[in-house]
């Protein structure tokens, strides 16, 4: 998010806000540049500035398991198909890749995150559509 209209509009604030001091210091100097390295790594740089990048992208619990999830991917698949441009992903279980590679996705590259509390492994995946 590039703008402040846009970190206000998808509440990008609102959710800063909500982290201690130590969290959003680990989330800004850490692991968002983490994240831009696990895409420029994987796809290159600048690729997802031509795609639909689903950063967070997830059901409720209690709406899991009844088709939403792909009803929601398969929208946004439309679009993307149709604009040319790939869908970028990330994801930290096994679960979600193998949901993922159903829907198309293939795994591009993977990288350690690490916390305090719990270190994760993070997968970068992409549904190529065109040229992006």
């Amino acid at each position: 998010m590039a703008t402040e209209e846009e970190r206000e509009s998808s509440n990008w604030n609102d959710f800063l806000k909500m982290l201690s001091e130590e969290q959003r210091t680990w989330w800004m100097t850490y692991y968002i540049p983490t994240v831009v390295r696990l895409s420029v790594e994987g796809l290159g740089p600048n690729y997802t500035l031509n795609s639909w990048h689903l950063h967070i992208f997830g059901i409720a619990p209690e709406y899991q398991g009844k088709g939403l999830g792909k009803m929601l991917f398969k929208y946004v698949d439309d679009i993307s198909t149709s604009e040319g441009k790939s869908i970028v992903l990330e994801t930290t279980t096994d679960v979600d890749i193998a949901i993922y590679r159903r829907l198309g996705c293939e795994v591009c590259h993977e990288i350690k995150i690490e916390h305090k509390i719990s270190d994760a492994r993070m997968t970068l995946m992409v549904k190529r559509h065109g040229d992006s």
